[in-house]
């Protein structure tokens, strides 16, 4: 979505500034109109990254299909496509960004831009005073665990889901300019 806004800015300006040949106040408020998308796509998604914007809700996680038996000529079918992992950002990193720098640390990550995969648990956390349905995320690396954030609200229910079905859930850290961010892919 952020993309998209820098992209239509982008093409916006280009031909504004076709138009200002044509009709030099159309020109010029189209050449702003795109400037603005621009700084709206970028600021949207530092804020974004930063958890203080919720994320789209995801797709719904479809359950596999039961298992039938094979016939030989299903057997010689084309395999479908694999589906894109489903990419979540972890809630609350702000607020746990010494646990992300010493994680990162260890993992010999550069803090002004890096990235690194790592096995990401989320555990329910019932006793949570504001959210009873919480999943905190854990990473556990070189035998210690790191409490990083939490699954994002309107995300827990998918996420359970996945749980339950046994869906592959992993993590990445990354840094930019010193900041922390994770993220949770869910994929089959």
């Amino acid at each position: 979505m952020f993309t998209l806004l820098i992209i239509l800015g982008a093409l916006l300006i280009v031909m504004s500034i076709v138009l200002l040949l044509l009709s030099p106040i159309a020109g010029i408020a189209g050449i702003a109109f795109g400037a603005l998308l621009i700084w709206h796509g970028i600021n949207s998604k530092k804020k974004y990254k930063a958890g203080q914007l919720s994320p789209t809700p995801a797709a719904k996680v479809q359950q596999p299909a039961p298992a039938a038996a094979v016939r030989p000529a299903q057997a010689a079918a084309p395999e479908e496509p694999e589906e894109e992992p489903i990419e979540l950002w972890i809630a609350g990193t702000s607020f746990r960004q010494d646990q992300l720098a010493a994680l990162a640390k260890l993992l010999d990550m550069d803090p002004e831009s890096d990235s690194a995969d790592v096995d990401l648990e989320f555990v329910p956390e019932p006793d949570n005073e504001y959210d009873p349905n919480a999943l905190k995320a854990i990473v556990t690396e070189e035998d210690r665990e790191f409490f990083i954030g939490y699954c994002p609200k309107d995300q827990t229910g998918l996420v359970r889901k996945a749980m339950e079905a046994n869906m592959t859930i992993t993590g990445e850290i990354s840094s930019d300019d010193g900041t922390y961010y994770a993220s949770a892919y869910i994929s089959k």
